[in-house]
C-alpha cells in the first residue's frame, strides 16, 4: 500500500511539472515566437504533453481505485477476524453486547459482500 502512494505522490509531481510545461508551451504559442514549422513541433509537444498527461491521470485513478480496494478487503478481513474470535467464544458465556456485536458483524459482512 505504501508503494502505492508513493507512485501517486510521484505522479502528481510528475504532474506539476508538466503542467509547468504545458504553461510554458502555451505561452510560447500564443506570443507567436519562432517560425512557422517550430509552431508545428509545438503543436506536437502540446498534443505530446496533453497525451502523457492522460496517461498519468489515468494511473493515478487506477492507484487510488487499488488502495480503496486494498482497504475494503482489509476491513472485511477485519471484520471476519472479530466475528470468528467472538464466534469461539461459548455460547453460553455471550452478553447482550456479544449478541448484538454479532448482528452487526453479520450486517457488515453481508452488506460488504454485495458491494
Amino acid at each position: 500500500s505504501s508503494d502505492l502512494y508513493g507512485e501517486i505522490n510521484t505522479i502528481e509531481r510528475q504532474l506539476d511539472a508538466l503542467e509547468q510545461q504545458g504553461i510554458e508551451l502555451e505561452a510560447k504559442l500564443r506570443s507567436g515566437e519562432g517560425e512557422m514549422q517550430d509552431d508545428s513541433e509545438q503543436m506536437v509537444d502540446w498534443f505530446k504533453l496533453i497525451h502523457e498527461k492522460h496517461l498519468l491521470v489515468r494511473r493515478e485513478s487506477e492507484l487510488v481505485y487499488s488502495i480503496k480496494q486494498q482497504n475494503l478487503e482489509q476491513q472485511q478481513a477485519d471484520v471476519e477476524y472479530e466475528l470468528r474470535c467472538l464466534l469461539n467464544k461459548p455460547e453460553k458465556d455471550w452478553t447482550d453486547e456479544d449478541r448484538a456485536r454479532e448482528q452487526v458483524l453479520m450486517k457488515d459482512i453481508v452488506a460488504r459482500s454485495e458491494e
